[in-house]
């Protein structure tokens, strides 16, 4: 279901050491997106309810420049 949402990016774990870094936001993110990149994505041991998973986003494009982008758009619609 995680991988069908919008804006979200999975990176495959060919290595146990591979996650998402901060550098990727910058370098593979197009103009105009503010995507989610997860990664190291794994239910946990002890609760398999719990997926436990690694987030990288830039917090002032996808928190409050969009957010605040969004609220605009509603409120002059």
């Amino acid at each position: 279901a995680l991988k069908n949402f919008p804006g979200l990016q999975f990176m495959e774990q060919e290595n146990p050491q591979d996650y998402p870094h901060q550098y990727q936001l910058e370098k593979d993110t197009q103009p105009g997106e503010s995507p989610v990149f997860v990664g190291r994505l794994h239910r946990d041991l002890e609760d398999p309810k719990t997926w436990i998973m690694w987030i990288v986003a830039d917090n002032i494009r996808k928190g409050a420049a969009l957010n605040g982008l969004q609220i605009a758009e509603k409120i002059f619609r």
